[in-house]
């Protein structure tokens, strides 16, 4: 069994950083009255009659792509797909049942064809391993269940081809990252795929779906994040929070972590038996396991505290995230960039941006920009700076009418990031919360309101659809 990353021990994690992940890793619940989806003003919208100092502001742009939201209920979540340029427009494409005032956690397929959730069961008490893993046909509406005893706290992370979904299970003292095999779903006409029998022609015996990637101690890991796949197309990410008295947030890498890269290992370790075999040796080396697999490495520390909003770039060699540094003499939350290839970890650039905290820094689809919310000063509203990595003055995006925005999901083509806005003035005043899809082109549009259906679970990504 893989051990965890280790890191020389250096100090207790302070009190605060612990605070805030486990704050973090909160399950999701509560409700606010369920809205649908309206138009809002934008801040650039055309001046009234008769001036005309002001230029009209363009319609939104359009987008192949269609963003895909979970709206929270008391005892249901409805999945919805809407036109970015008209939210009014949009299609339900699944309504869950689930625990009263309990959420779910929803991840769409790469292909859109299947929505694995997670929920909470009647009776169950603790988020960090009693729920439930389900599996929906969006075209079918079939469910199954997938696993029991995984943690509610994790969003499900699919495997690029869609073959693979990876949930997180607590048990006692020990946190684990499992992997769970899906058949694929056949488009229509296409017949349903099916296990190759052996040369034999035997039926092959079933397998369990649900196997342990790696594994490790909570003294050692306080916990496992995925945060995406290798451009190898073998490895995946992830994170460690360290346990115990070792602190920090480290990364690092474990393969084989798609059903190519498992194939490959499989067959190796055949042929290394066989090799072993017909050349007579008497005592011939075990091969090795392929899962769970001895595969996880460490990549970079990214600090010395319990970092947050982690997101991968679109090249798949650097990491955005957020933690805790002094500025100008004060403690702030600071967008950081860590780099894999070089082992280093350097600060966003602050040029031409106000002092305080940022708020989730998000990889612009061209790779060579972050998002990153900021704070209102001065009394005045405050929405997203698109930030180069390479250093310069950042670019603001669309200002809202009040409040502050928080990044939350760009589309692949750029024509619109999803941002939660915030109608109050800090982080200790949030007021009311909306879902808004803002367009560097001026424009912003209000998807839904409610702070249970604009937080980063109700946000499920861009996708295109048959």
């Amino acid at each position: 069994m893989p051990k965890a990353l280790r890191q020389p021990a250096r100090h207790w994690l302070p009190a605060l950083a612990l605070a805030l992940v486990l704050l973090r890793l909160s399950a999701c619940g509560g409700g606010e009255p369920e809205a649908s989806p309206t138009s809002s003003s934008s801040p650039f919208a055309p001046s009234p009659i008769g001036d005309s100092t002001v230029t009209p502001t363009p319609p939104p742009p359009d987008t192949p792509y269609r963003f895909v939201y979970r709206e929270f209920g008391q005892d249901q979540d409805i999945i919805w797909r809407v036109l970015p340029s008209d939210p009014s427009q949009r299609e339900q494409l699944a309504a869950i049942p689930h625990r009263q005032g309990w959420g779910i956690k929803a991840s769409l397929s790469p292909d859109g064809r299947l929505l694995a959730y997670l929920t909470m069961p009647e009776g169950a008490f603790d988020p960090s391993f009693q729920a439930e893993a389900y599996l929906l046909s969006v075209k079918k509406k079939e469910t199954r269940l997938l696993a029991k005893g995984v943690d509610l706290r994790f969003r499900p992370l699919w495997s690029p081809d869609g073959l693979l979904l990876y949930v997180r299970r607590n048990i006692e003292q020990d946190v684990y990252m499992l992997h769970i095999d899906i058949p694929p779903e056949p488009a229509e006409g296409e017949p349903t795929p099916r296990r190759t029998p052996p040369p034999t022609g035997e039926t092959p015996a079933p397998e369990d779906p649900v196997r342990v990637a790696f594994t490790a101690n909570i003294s050692t890991a306080l916990t496992f994040i995925p945060i995406g796949f290798a451009e190898d197309g073998e490895s995946l990410y992830f994170i460690q929070i360290q346990g115990g008295t070792g602190g920090g947030t480290l990364v690092g890498s474990y393969k084989p972590a798609t059903t190519s890269a498992i194939a490959t290992a499989t067959a190796l370790a055949g042929a290394t038996a066989t090799a072993v075999s017909e050349s007579g040796a008497t005592t011939p080396p075990e091969p090795p396991p392929f899962t769970p697999t001895p595969g996880s490495k460490f990549v970079v520390k990214l600090t010395e505290q319990i970092a947050d909003d982690y997101d991968l770039s679109p090249d798949k060699h650097k990491l955005t995230f957020r933690a805790q540094a002094l500025v100008e003499g004060r403690f702030v939350n600071q967008a950081f960039v860590a780099d894999f290839k070089s082992e280093t970890v350097q600060p966003l650039s602050s040029e031409g941006l106000a002092p305080g905290d940022q708020l989730r820094p998000l990889w612009h689809p061209d790779g060579q920009r972050v998002a990153v919310g900021l704070l209102p000063s001065s009394g005045e509203p405050s929405g997203v700076a698109l930030v180069p990595v390479a250093g310069g003055p950042p670019s603001p995006l669309p200002v809202p009418s009040a409040g502050f925005d928080e990044p939350r999901s760009w589309a692949p083509d750029g024509t619109f990031l999803a941002v939660t806005n915030y109608s109050g003035d800090s982080l200790a005043n949030l007021g009311t919360a909306r879902l808004d899809l803002v367009a560097p082109t001026g424009q912003r549009v209000t998807v839904a309101e409610g702070r249970d259906n604009a937080t980063r679970d109700s946000v499920l990504g861009w996708f295109k659809f048959e």
